[in-house]
């Protein structure tokens, strides 16, 4: 168990994931529900709690489909960890990849920056840089290698392009901050 407070526990156990944010200020915790009826597909709960308040600042729901894009490892098909935290120690930011689709959230009202997620076609991963508010993005080479794999550098919250390169030959990216 986790004690958010002294009147407030969280304990977590199999089928369901917890992680904190960098600055451990927010945690987020996963929980999935069977479906009561086999057609249907698994729903998943994502809350973001205020780690000195216990007080849930946002919460996702839906199908356990919708959180697979991305990331590895996780339950039942879900990639975690589903969220990824920048802005540094402060937690002032933090992303989820979809398909197409980075949505970057900020902190202090927990919604989409501008009201919409920035749009990749094909982006395969991305991380934030450890300091700053920086993302950076994947997009595999596509066509069979007539167009190029590319790596670009996205300043958040204004979400321009900071930089990109083009790589030639390449099947995969793992990105690494120094």
């Amino acid at each position: 168990c986790f004690y958010l407070q002294p009147s407030y526990a969280l304990c977590s156990s199999a089928g369901e994931l917890i992680d904190f944010s960098p600055g451990e200020r927010f945690l987020v915790t996963y929980s999935s529900h069977e479906p009561s009826n086999p057609r249907d597909t698994h729903r998943v709960v994502l809350n973001i709690f205020d780690v000195r308040t216990g007080k849930v600042m946002r919460d996702f729901k839906g199908n356990a489909d919708e959180f697979v894009v991305g990331g590895t490892g996780g339950v039942t098909g879900v990639s975690w960890p589903v969220f990824r935290w920048g802005g540094g120690k402060d937690d002032k930011y933090f992303a989820r990849i979809g398909k197409n689709v980075i949505s970057v959230y900020e902190t202090e009202t927990f919604t989409l920056i501008d009201k919409k997620s920035i749009k990749v076609d094909n982006v395969m991963d991305f991380s934030w840089s450890p300091t700053d508010p920086i993302l950076a993005l994947f997009v595999p080479e596509l066509g069979g290698g007539n167009q190029p794999a590319r790596v670009s550098l996205v300043q958040i919250p204004g979400k321009e392009e900071m930089r990109q390169k083009n790589l030639f030959s390449v099947s995969d990216c793992k990105m690494y901050w120094l």
